[in-house]
């Protein structure tokens, strides 16, 4: 250590002194001090907040398991809340299966995008044509491993209705065929929707229509909004 400091803090408030390194430590406060007082502006916000690409995220706490991703007593089969999603993307791209027949007939009908991938454009089909068909591709994946009936299972994945089988369902169980009917109703959905690309969102009817006169002129900003589905070939 150096001579008369007891601790490096204290040998970087006396630089010089004879110490070795003393200088340096001076210039590192120095400038710790200044980054403390200082505003930062970042670019890319969207890669500094990203929760797999950015040291700002850290989990705090016991580590726990996620539900279904490991073996337990109860289920001994690995990743199951990954091979869910799985089965689901599996029926969404195998060729020549129901699911892909009716993709390439709601393209005919402008209710999806397939091209550069699927893009779901109307909710609505995707509720009344889409979801039943992947529910009944999902009951391969999940009648094996719940002792619910098909017919059952298929009404709460569409509709919500629990039957007196699902209502004593073991606890691994439950959490198996909630997660489906939730990645179903809701992040599938979601995920199809979304266009891997810049979305600068919908042009608002009055912007549509042509201006009338130097007061009703628009900026640059709103008439750089793309329609939906733009860009993309059908």
């Amino acid at each position: 250590s150096c001579a008369g400091a007891s601790s490096p803090v204290e040998a970087a408030q006396r630089p010089g002194d004879g110490c070795p390194g003393g200088d340096a430590l001076h210039v590192v406060r120095e400038a710790l001090a200044v980054l403390r007082g200082a505003v930062a502006l970042i670019d890319e916000v969207d890669w500094v907040l990203h929760p797999l690409k950015s040291e700002l995220h850290w989990p705090c706490g016991p580590l726990r398991p996620l539900d279904l991703a490991e073996p337990t007593a109860a289920n001994p089969e690995a990743g199951l809340r990954w091979r869910v999603m799985g089965a689901l993307l599996e029926a969404l791209h195998a060729a020549g299966g129901p699911v892909r027949r009716l993709l390439l007939q709601a393209a005919q009908e402008h209710a999806v995008v397939l091209r550069p991938h699927i893009l779901l454009l109307d909710g609505r089909w995707y509720s009344s044509t889409l979801l039943p068909a992947l529910a009944r591709e999902l009951l391969g994946f999940l009648t094996p491993r719940t002792p619910v009936p098909a017919g059952e299972l298929l009404d709460f994945l569409c509709s919500g209705e629990c039957g007196s089988t699902l209502r004593r369902l073991s606890d691994e169980e439950a959490k198996l065929v909630l997660l489906a009917r939730q990645l179903l109703q809701g992040v599938l959905p979601h995920l199809l929707a979304m266009p891997h690309r810049v979305r600068y969102g919908l042009l608002p009817d009055q912007g549509a229509s042509p201006a009338a006169g130097a007061a009703a002129a628009a900026g640059r900003c709103p008439r750089l909004t793309a329609a939906r589905g733009r860009g993309m070939r059908r």
